[in-house]
């Protein structure tokens, strides 16, 4: 996706809570990997967002996978289940647009994106989830911030600890009944008069079709290479907005398709919170809505082919949108964008 960085970025927010934070033991084993579920949750704390950057920029240190099982292993410690989260990042790679036959061959270059989710918890305004957001944000004191381990942090306006972005966030992967009453209000103000902003959406449910993902630190594995914290400095900045500028050309462009040649114009809604963009279609009152199930196939991703272009990993290449829907030479291609590969139904969030 066009949208994210040439340069793998991290953002990390990491949380330090006593034992007491939470009643009952919570399993900590050093080098066991706790995955997250659809059962986590819905509530809970973004921990961290990983991912390597590579060639001559990483040196001596933590991977991103090490960096992410030290986190959760740190917050199991204390008490606290963690758990992590393997997002694919997809990135596009043209060779060369032939202006004549205007295709390519396009490969996907598909780069771990490894979040840390912790805590369980049922609404944002649950007191313990309150309480354990303050601890991240002002007094975790993580290995990871150890000049060897390579974690470069970005500077958090207003909040001097490394970690004060950390924000409460829903399970990306839960499928049951979200409860809460109000959305964080640094998220709000995020959204508040944005283009196409979700929270003008009425309705109960959304459709979540594409991602814009964000980073807060760079993972390049020891802070001693000023070359990385260079590059750090100079793409961070910008990452967040340009997600957010991505994200909103995609919603615009989705519900003005047919004059791009496609049959039909889409309701498409943007979202932000400080990590991402997302970008939803649809107003739905129930789960069960018949008009998901098409939605669903239309945005997702379908098996690879003998003829497919594109390259993965895994044999499932994304659904795309272009401007044009048929470029021509007359009428070539000036915009594409990939959807996720599975597209899923989310309760629309209120700022109350």
């Amino acid at each position: 996706m066009n949208a994210f960085p040439k340069i793998a970025l991290v953002f990390l927010a990491m949380l330090n809570v006593s034992s007491t934070a939470y009643c009952g033991r919570t399993e900590a084993i050093q080098g066991k990997r706790y995955h997250l579920t659809n059962q986590h949750g819905p509530w809970m704390i973004m921990v961290a967002s990983l991912s390597d950057v590579k060639g001559e920029n990483h040196i001596d240190g933590l991977s991103a996978w090490e960096a992410a099982d030290t986190i959760v292993f740190e917050l199991r410690t204390k008490g606290i289940p963690a758990y992590t989260y393997s997002v694919d990042e997809e990135t596009d790679d043209l060779d060369g647009l032939n202006s004549i036959q205007n295709t390519a061959r396009r490969v996907i270059a598909r780069q771990g994106e490894i979040c840390v989710l912790a805590g369980n918890f049922k609404s944002i305004d649950d007191d313990q989830a309150q309480t354990v957001l303050k601890w991240i944000k002002k007094k975790y004191n993580s290995s990871i911030v150890e000049e060897k381990k390579g974690g470069l942090f970005a500077k958090t306006p207003g909040q001097p600890s490394p970690f004060g972005g950390a924000i409460l966030t829903i399970n990306p992967i839960y499928n049951g009944e979200i409860q809460s009453k109000k959305l964080d209000d640094d998220v709000v103000d995020l959204n508040q008069g944005a283009s196409f902003t979700l929270l003008g959406n009425k309705a109960k449910y959304t459709l979540h079709v594409a991602t814009f993902a964000g980073g807060s630190v760079m993972q390049v594995g020891n802070q001693s290479s000023t070359k990385a914290m260079a590059l750090f400095e100079q793409n961070f900045g910008s990452n967040l907005d340009n997600c957010a500028k991505e994200a909103i050309a995609l919603a615009e462009a989705l519900r003005t398709a047919s004059k791009h040649g496609y049959d039909k114009d889409y309701e498409a809604w943007v979202f932000h919170d400080h990590y991402r963009s997302i970008v939803t279609v649809g107003s739905f009152s129930s789960k069960q809505d018949p008009r998901i199930e098409p939605l669903v196939r239309l945005f997702g991703g379908r098996a690879s082919t003998a003829d497919t272009q594109i390259v993965t990993d895994d044999g499932i290449i994304p659904a795309t949108f272009t401007l044009p829907q048929k470029p021509t030479v007359q009428n070539p291609l000036t915009k594409q964008w990939y959807f996720d590969k599975q597209p899923r139904v989310m309760t629309v969030p209120a700022a109350k």
